[in-house]
């Protein structure tokens, strides 16, 4: 529900229409990944990308993957304990110019 919230509001902010923010998997060219600051260090490192690739006028698109359910141990990201982080991540970024 959380990661729905924070695709709606980059969208609205963006006009974009982003299905998943928090997806991990990204890709960029080195010269651009130099150009665009990143100030997040934990989890909220994917929709900080996303947020400064769009402030800086840079492209974000999305390709279809599959992600398998996990077979062995249990997954350790602590997503609720963490879910302040998220949206503390999203102010900071749409309160602050490029």
């Amino acid at each position: 529900m959380g990661s729905g919230l924070l695709s709606v509001a980059i969208n609205a902010r963006f006009k974009t229409n982003l299905t998943d923010v928090l997806n991990g998997l990204r890709t960029t060219r080195r010269e651009v990944a130099l150009q665009v600051p990143l100030r997040a260090d934990d989890f909220d490192i994917e929709q900080h990308m996303i947020v400064q690739y769009l402030k800086h006028g840079r492209r974000v698109t999305e390709v279809r993957s599959h992600e398998y359910c996990r077979r062995w141990g249990k997954s350790k990201l602590p997503t609720y304990r963490k879910a302040y982080l998220f949206f503390w991540r999203l102010f900071l970024d749409l309160a602050t110019r490029r």
